[in-house]
């Protein structure tokens, strides 16, 4: 990434926490306190207790802000916290080489307590999946361990995507099912790693790279007995962490479509890609799913009731997903086209899917409106109702009103009181 050669960034180090009010007070600065900020305006980092590693990753945010300024938030922090580790030793030519890609261990021991269970797709769909940023650290190693960090990079300063979902499939070159595939083997691998990652040592430059290389021998190799006990100590009194907020307990979107709706012909064109699809669906290929809906939706767009069934068909698969704002548009287009006849299950299968849509894109009054709609018709079944109530609970409570969401969740868990999700976000909506 180029960088102007006149452009010279001060940067203002303290290590008394006690300075950091003052610092920000200094730059204007009303936000809430973190480690650093880097000042536009001013071209100054200021930082408040950091190691060299904090430091060189909180430098690389007005790079990334000036190379890639449209970039998605996600894309910027995955690539910035890539290089809180960085080692470096002079060429022959009096120029550092600098070497990144390494796990930063109390990154990785935040998420460790749900390493299995990261999920890329809402990642980089959803900025309220986790908290912290050591999620989308891992994103970026990831990126480096496969050698597409620089192709990432590209494709975002080139606003190109490839014709592919989304950056990261676009740096992959794949369709994001192979990409999330490759991503949950590299999770898998990241374990076997956590007996050596503890002993990487912190930023710095070395002063030979036969040093720099001897530094890395010592940390890759097998701790000694006594590093690993102490190791195992630690781990007791510190629990793995776990990043992923609560809502991620929430239950899973209802499929829309069990069976080829009565408006498809089995036997057509249309029918076949349906029958695909929903083979797809069951085997949690729900990207597979959605792609084929879309085929079939380009066959007939409509607007008939055979493309408002497609168009619900594929709001339930993108709500598996975790693709919000493309299955609300989905859900719009099957109610605008309208259903005959009284409140049948395709209606109330597609105001659960519509109205959980909104609620993942904090359109909480709305999605309370379609919640409204099914609880008027299906007031006592499980799972939809039960499942309808705690969803209407969530948005409840992201409207500020906890006694209804409280209640909404006790009526739900009062009709599936075995359900550990549902009792969760009781939990999460009584608060301490």
């Amino acid at each position: 990434m180029p960088v102007a050669p006149d452009r010279r960034f001060k940067i203002l180090i303290s290590r008394r926490s006690e300075h950091a009010d003052n610092m920000r007070a200094l730059f204007g600065d009303t936000s809430r306190p973190g480690f650093g900020t880097f000042y536009p305006r001013d071209d100054v980092l200021a930082t408040v207790g950091v190691g060299p590693g904090t430091m060189t990753s909180l430098l690389t945010y007005p790079v990334l802000n000036a190379y890639i300024p449209d970039a998605p938030a996600w894309a910027r922090t995955a690539i910035a916290t890539l290089f809180e580790r960085v080692y470096a030793y002079p060429a022959a030519n009096d120029r550092l080489v600098f070497k990144v890609g390494y796990h930063n261990p109390w990154r990785l021991y935040e998420v460790a307590g749900c390493l299995d269970r990261l999920d890329l797709d809402w990642i980089i769909s959803n900025p309220n999946y986790a908290g912290g940023q050591s999620h989308l650290r891992l994103v970026g190693t990831f990126l480096w361990r496969h050698g597409r960090f620089k192709n990432f990079i590209d494709r975002l300063h080139d606003r190109d995507l490839k014709g592919r979902e989304n950056y990261l499939a676009a740096a992959f070159d794949r369709p994001m099912t192979e990409v999330v595939a490759l991503w949950r083997d590299y999770l898998a691998e990241v374990p076997s790693e956590s007996s050596t990652i503890p002993q990487m040592p912190v930023s710095q430059i070395y002063s030979t790279q036969q040093e720099f290389e001897a530094a890395m021998a010592e940390a890759t190799a097998q701790p000694s007995w006594p590093k690993w006990v102490l190791g195992r100590v630690f781990q007791r009194v510190n629990p793995p962490g776990c990043p992923i907020r609560a809502q991620s307990t929430r239950v899973n979107p209802v499929k829309a479509q069990p069976a080829i709706p009565d408006t498809i012909a089995a036997d057509g064109e249309i029918g076949r890609l349906v029958q695909e699809a929903l083979a797809a669906s069951r085997a949690r290929d729900h990207r597979r799913a959605a792609e084929l809906y879309t085929q079939a939706l380009a066959i007939e767009p409509g607007p008939n009731d055979t493309s408002r069934d497609l168009h619900a068909g594929r709001g339930s698969q993108y709500n598996f997903l975790r693709m919000p704002a493309q299955a609300l548009a989905d859900y719009d287009a099957a109610l605008q086209i309208g259903y005959s006849g009284p409140m049948s299950d395709e209606v109330i299968y597609a105001h659960m899917g519509r109205g959980y849509a909104l609620l993942e894109l904090g359109q909480y009054r709305r999605a309370k409106e379609d919640f409204d709609v099914v609880l008027q018709h299906l007031p006592n079944e499980v799972p939809r109702s039960s499942t309808t109530l705690s969803w209407r609970g969530l948005a409840y409570h992201g409207l500020g009103d906890r006694e209804r969401a409280v209640a909404d969740y006790k009526a739900a868990l009062a009709l599936d009181p075995n359900n550990p999700r549902i009792r969760s976000g009781l939990k999460e909506v009584q608060g301490p």
